[in-house]
Parts: structure tokens; C-alpha cells; sequence
């Protein structure tokens, strides 16, 4: 998967690099809403929470296990 930096950086990776059938997991489908919404509204706390969502999705997957280094807050792109 893609680095993430950005906003649009995650939506890309969710939506483009996984497994079309894992849009359909719920904590993936959650994370998907809330990066929309926080790309719309671009406030840090929507920010926060898309990104807490998004670790919530790649944690039940297992990824963290996997040796990964600690994610960093996204930022809006449009910031």
C-alpha cells in the first residue's frame, strides 16, 4: 500500500490499491466515509478522527503486527 500523508493520499489507498472486497468490511467502509468527510470539511477534528479510524481498520486486519512504524496524523491537502 501506498504511502499516506495526506487526505487524499489515504482515499487513494483505500480506494485503488486494496482488494475490491474489503470496501465492504465495515471498518474499512467507515474509514472511507469519515476521509470523505474530513476532506470536505478539513477540520482537525475530523482530521483526527478519520485517521483513528483509518488505524482502527488497518489494526483489524492484523497489519500492525506486522512491524510497521507508528502512523502520523494526516494532513488536509488542501493545508
Amino acid at each position: 500500500m501506498r504511502s499516506m500523508e495526506t487526505l487524499i493520499d489515504a482515499n487513494r489507498a483505500i480506494s485503488e490499491d486494496m482488494p475490491k472486497g474489503f470496501l465492504k468490511r465495515y471498518h474499512w467502509l467507515a474509514a472511507g466515509k469519515l476521509l470523505l468527510h474530513a476532506s470536505e470539511t478539513g477540520l482537525d477534528a475530523d482530521i483526527k478522527r478519520a485517521t483513528d479510524e483509518l488505524l482502527n481498520a488497518v489494526q483489524r486486519e492484523g497489519w500492525m503486527d506486522r512491524g510497521l512504524s507508528t502512523p502520523v496524523l494526516l494532513r488536509s491537502s488542501a493545508g
